[in-house]
């Protein structure tokens, strides 16, 4: 039993590492504050005897939490769910026999991802080049694109002097100048290369318009999507629903679907040994409720 729940959430827990870590430091900034310890520290808000410090501000920002947000909006937030979670702690929601049993059963999920995490960590599995093709060429159709795709290089400017200067630069002397010219380029907001995406992917729809109009090595004309944002884009390769790019290519993806087989067996063969060391006894079940 506990096996088959390991088994189908393996995936599940693996996917969601991040947001568990993530979700760990947001409660603990929220629910603990600080500490009472920092009361007597310089603070940033405080809501009754619980505070937030630059500290624990910089760390929202640093997990990615508050990247899309202003400070103030963050610190907003905090006040916000703390007034709320004191309240809660009041009215004794805390103590509630349902709270108590879907937090005990959060405890549980999360210390199985916290040890499968620190397995994988010391486990340090790893896989060969020569693996990786030979599960390439044995499960080629399940690499088959769903939708048509193109290979692309992209880079986004908020600056529309600056693109056009970029886009005539990777014109003349081709793309890999371009970039290399305006690498510390402050107006610079994104840029991405040989990088595979589906058509439907390509944002905003100037830009897929565009693409598919290219012709392979092409550069597009300077693209804006009247937010102040201007994209240029470079055609590679096309690919048609249904055809399988070329291993070098997706590398990336057959390495990250072979290492999930690799600690899912790992975790099998894991569990499969916790039997063999623990007093386990399973009674008849029925389907009676």
């Amino acid at each position: 039993m506990i096996l088959k729940f390991i088994t189908i959430n393996l995936k599940k827990h693996l996917k969601t590492q991040n947001k568990l870590l993530l979700l760990i430091l947001i409660t603990a900034v929220v629910l603990n504050s600080c500490g009472k310890e920092s009361s007597q520290k310089e603070f940033i808000a405080r809501v009754n005897n619980n505070y937030l410090t630059q500290k624990d501000l910089s760390a929202i920002i640093d997990s990615g939490y508050g990247k899309d947000l202003y400070k103030n909006e963050i610190v907003r937030n905090w006040i916000d769910k703390e007034l709320l979670y004191q309240q809660a702690e009041k009215s004794g929601i805390l103590k509630d026999k349902e709270f108590l049993k879907v937090r005990d059963e959060s405890e549980k999920q999360l210390a199985v991802t916290f040890l499968i995490n620190k397995l994988f960590k010391e486990e340090q599995i790893t896989v060969e080049p020569s693996e990786l093709k030979d599960y390439f060429n044995k499960n080629r159709n399940n690499f088959k694109l769903f939708h048509n795709a193109f290979l692309i290089n992209l880079v986004q400017f908020d600056d529309e002097d600056k693109a056009i200067e970029f886009r005539n630069e990777a014109f003349e002397k081709g793309w890999d100048s371009s970039v290399e010219s305006f690498r510390n380029d402050s107006n610079i907001v994104y840029t991405e290369k040989s990088n595979l995406v589906y058509e439907y992917e390509i944002q905003p729809a100037d830009l897929v318009r565009i693409v598919r109009e290219l012709l392979p090595g092409e550069v597009s004309i300077v693209i804006n999507d009247s937010m102040g944002n201007y994209f240029i884009v470079q055609l590679l390769r096309k690919f048609d629903k249904d055809s399988v790019p070329p291993y070098e290519i997706i590398e990336g993806l057959v390495r990250d679907r072979y290492m999930a087989l690799k600690k899912e067996q790992f975790m099998k063969d894991y569990v499969k040994d916790l039997y063999s060391k623990n007093d386990i006894e399973v009674k008849q079940v029925t389907n009676e409720n």
